[in-house]
């Protein structure tokens, strides 16, 4: 069946509760928002269960770009505009579809595990922008060496886009994540490039099946910075959670009371579905061993690849591969409120545990 729509408006101008996720710039805009930004672009059943492939053609005027997901089909130049056709040819979630409008530089081509790679940076220029350019031109190299922690890439191509506009967050777009320039207004910041694309395979390929389970999206990418820092010359990952584990005291309740099984409308990215959900990991994976984490991690990634799922489904599944019953252990982490106390069982860090 073939449906057609046809719709027009600006829209800017509409708004829910003051907000819109479509972000305009001096000469361009910006499609862009979690969990939702369908809706002020193109019509959908907006959930993340409802997943499809797309094919997008955006007209634009002549000499700026339009950036998508998935692969640059092929530019078709007029006389007044030009239409940018890209294709995404596995099943994507409706957030994550995304269109960055803008005066940009592209640059392209192939990480050393032939996944191919498009950049695009906005074409201003100043120490910010410059930062940026040169931390995405790390994409290839980060999307290979995550490749090596989670499993095959999932997807047909790779990238990253820096805008002209002010989006005020970074979003892991399928295939290619959007980020702001001013994440790099302190100096360089690979780590957000190493957590956005961490997301595309957990939150992207394996993506939640309601939005209370978002922790199996935002701990994961988080605990991959950690990750990255441990391999690449700095500090261990149970350095990174005995850190935030001594900078959140007990009374931080903020921190500490959120439940990460469901956060609840209006948490579903409080700190600590980040920070907390990194901590779960890492503790799990000193609960169990180094072998058995990387196996639960590579497998989920596999088992639910292109799908859905909660996090009942990954205890479950950790707790099967593990041959550990570690729903104790997780309803400690995720949906106990209060600072755990340290101890082997919850996987603390050896150093941390108080000796009898």
């Amino acid at each position: 069946m073939k449906v057609v729509v046809t719709y027009a408006g600006v829209p800017a101008k509409t708004k829910v509760d003051d907000y819109t996720p479509w972000v305009t710039s001096t000469n361009g805009a910006i499609a862009l928002g979690e969990p939702e930004i369908a809706a002020w672009w193109f019509p959908s059943n907006d959930h993340p269960r409802d997943k499809a492939t797309y094919s997008m053609d955006i007209t634009v005027p002549k000499g700026l770009e339009a950036i998508s997901n998935g692969t640059l089909r092929r530019t078709t130049y007029g006389k007044k505009t030009d239409t940018w056709s890209w294709r995404t040819t596995k099943p994507m979630t409706t957030y994550l579809a995304f269109m960055a409008i803008g005066d940009m530089k592209i640059t392209k081509g192939v990480s050393a595990k032939g996944i191919p790679w498009l950049n695009a940076v906005t074409v201003e220029k100043n120490p910010t922008t410059r930062r940026a350019a040169a931390d995405l031109a790390r994409t290839p190299e980060v999307t290979d060496w995550l490749a090596t922690q989670f499993g095959p890439y999932p997807f047909e191509a790779t990238g990253g886009v820096v805008p002209a506009g002010k989006p005020g967050f970074a979003l892991e777009n399928q295939t290619r994540p959007v980020y702001p320039q001013e994440y790099w207004t302190k100096g360089p910041n690979i780590g957000i490039v190493v957590h956005e694309l961490a997301h595309q395979w957990f939150g992207n390929s394996v993506s939640v099946k309601n939005w209370k389970d978002i922790w199996l999206n935002e701990g994961f990418a988080s605990w991959a910075e950690w990750r990255w820092e441990e391999t690449h010359g700095g500090p261990s990952a149970n350095a990174a959670f005995k850190e935030m584990y001594d900078a959140r005291p007990a009374s931080d309740t903020k921190f500490w009371n959120v439940i990460l099984t469901d956060p609840g409308p209006g948490d579903e990215f409080a700190g600590a579905v980040y920070d907390r959900g990194a901590m779960t990991l890492q503790a799990l994976r000193n609960r169990v061993g180094d072998p058995a984490y990387h196996s639960i991690i590579r497998g989920w990634a596999k088992k639910h690849r292109y799908g859905n799922a909660t996090v009942e489904e990954f205890i479950a599944y950790a707790s099967k591969q593990s041959d550990e019953d570690l729903r104790p252990f997780f309803r400690a982490w995720l949906s106990t409120a209060g600072k755990p106390k340290p101890s082997a069982e919850l996987g603390f860090p050896a150093e941390m545990i108080p000796k009898s």
